[in-house]
């Protein structure tokens, strides 16, 4: 029943879902839930968020709530929802794969707009936790060459020692 809630949670038939969506109960299944341990026991969640906030301070990025305020800015990562266009195809007609409605989704980057990234839980990656860390990761390592021409990318940093 679990497995089938996922794909259902999703908008999808269980079965036309991926088989990977299933990861994330098999690593919550091995592993447990993740837990944030201080010195002096488990610490909230919310510590994490304020060591992203002092980090993204250091590096002079700015958090800001609409486009208005990101016009002087060299690159925006863009991490609200583009909205979707899922569907339910009527019962008469053949039915849309999650590869179709895949495709249907809006693009993560605009040619027109080569300062804009985009990535939130919208993304191609889908709305698993790790899905979105990476959406935000890819959009950061793309704004990064973007504004300094040089790929940061894990792999790429591995290859050259």
């Amino acid at each position: 029943d679990r497995v089938r809630a996922v794909a259902t949670e999703r908008g999808l038939a269980p079965t036309d879902a991926p088989a990977w969506l299933t990861s994330r109960l098999a690593v919550e299944r091995t592993f447990g839930r993740w837990r944030l341990q201080g010195v002096d026991g488990p610490a909230p969640a919310s510590a994490l968020v304020d060591v992203l906030d002092t980090r993204l301070a250091e590096r002079g990025v700015r958090v800001v709530p609409d486009e208005a305020a990101v016009a002087d800015a060299e690159a925006v990562i863009d991490t609200r929802d583009p909205g979707m266009t899922w569907h339910r195809p009527s019962r008469w007609s053949r039915r849309d794969t999650f590869v179709d409605q895949l495709l249907a989704r809006p693009g993560t980057r605009d040619p027109g707009r080569p300062d804009r990234f985009h990535a939130s839980a919208s993304s191609p990656g889908g709305s698993e936790p790790w899905a979105q860390l990476l959406s935000g990761a890819l959009a950061t390592y793309a704004a990064h060459e973007f504004l300094t021409g040089e790929d940061i990318r894990p792999t790429n940093r591995a290859l050259a020692r």
